[in-house]
């Protein structure tokens, strides 16, 4: 048998109108990222009375995690989960790289393509905090037995993905931006924002915006909304601190995320709620906030690409 060499080497995504055999044309690129992984197991099988399985439907799920979070790529997102979800090959370790092309190499690699009639479904979460920015992005879709399985046998066979030199496989693009330097978020201050912590008080934040919907019965999910959480902890809280989070309201102002120096994110007011608790103890005073509510993809604004801005039905766009 052929060694066989765990790894991922890339993940593209594309549009899932158009067919994904062509690197050089792809929408997006997971380039830097974290540990991922693809996992292929039965979904919903038939049990009989002696709990032997018989086949449903065969479900594909990839999850992984890019430290590119640039607005180019969180745009691009929005517009896959408008569009119901996106085409994705994903590369292992065993491909023969040529001059333009790239082939799983016989009983070692593959070149696990989703695209056109086969796409798969998105769901994707923003998370910001203190030692951590990463956009983690899940693809998953349940097949019938034979369609799955011969996905899987293209995949270690015919699947070749072409490109027009010079390629990277880590597109070295705009939205290939990978954030460094610590973020304050403008929502928590250190002035102005809708909850004011002053930067040597920060304690502790965290800041999502997920996707949020339902599933249908090939557990490919129907997005409806992004989900925003912010939470910000004030060490040292004096006491008009603790009476502040007390306020249970629905903010007028705006805030904003920022991602880097030139990217952001603005949620409009109204756009969500604000709620908060306090602990005094032996140890610790601190002053907690929370932020959030469901933001509606239909009045997302990415005419600035430098800044993403959320509105609300109630605040118009």
């Amino acid at each position: 048998m052929a060694q066989v060499i765990a790894g991922i080497k890339e993940v593209f995504l594309i549009d899932n109108a158009t067919a994904l055999t062509d690197i050089s044309t792809v929408d997006l690129g997971l380039g830097f990222r974290q540990n991922g992984q693809f996992i292929g197991e039965p979904f919903n099988p038939i049990e009989d009375n002696r709990t032997r399985q018989f086949p449903n439907l065969y479900n594909f799920r990839a999850e992984f995690g890019t430290m590119q979070v640039a607005n180019a790529t969180i745009i691009q997102l929005i517009a896959y989960t408008k569009a119901g979800g996106a085409g994705a090959a994903i590369i292992t370790s065993g491909v023969s790289i040529q001059t333009t092309t790239v082939a799983p190499v016989t009983g070692r690699g593959n070149i696990f393509n989703f695209d056109l009639g086969d796409s798969l479904a998105l769901d994707w979460e923003l998370l910001l905090t203190p030692t951590e920015r990463m956009i983690n992005i899940t693809l998953e879709r349940a097949f019938g037995q034979a369609a799955a399985q011969a996905l899987v046998d293209a995949s270690a066979a015919t699947n070749v993905l072409t490109f027009t030199p010079p390629t990277d496989l880590l597109p070295a693009l705009d939205a290939a931006l990978v954030s460094s330097g610590f973020l304050h978020p403008g929502a928590l201050g250190p002035t102005g924002g809708v909850f004011d912590i002053p930067a040597i008080q920060l304690g502790d934040f965290r800041i999502s915006f997920a996707t949020k919907g339902n599933k249908n019965a090939f557990n490919m999910s129907l997005v409806n909304s992004i989900h925003m959480e912010l939470e910000g902890t004030m060490s040292s809280a004096d006491s008009a601190a603790l009476s502040a989070v007390m306020a249970h309201d629905l903010p007028a102002a705006d805030f904003e995320v920022v991602l880097d120096g030139t990217n952001k994110i603005t949620v409009k007011g109204l756009s969500f709620s604000q709620t908060g608790s306090f602990e005094v103890g032996d140890e610790n005073r601190n002053a907690k906030v929370k932020l959030q509510g469901d933001l509606d993809l239909d009045f997302v604004d990415v005419t600035d690409p430098t800044d993403i801005v959320f509105h609300t039905f109630l605040g118009g766009v």
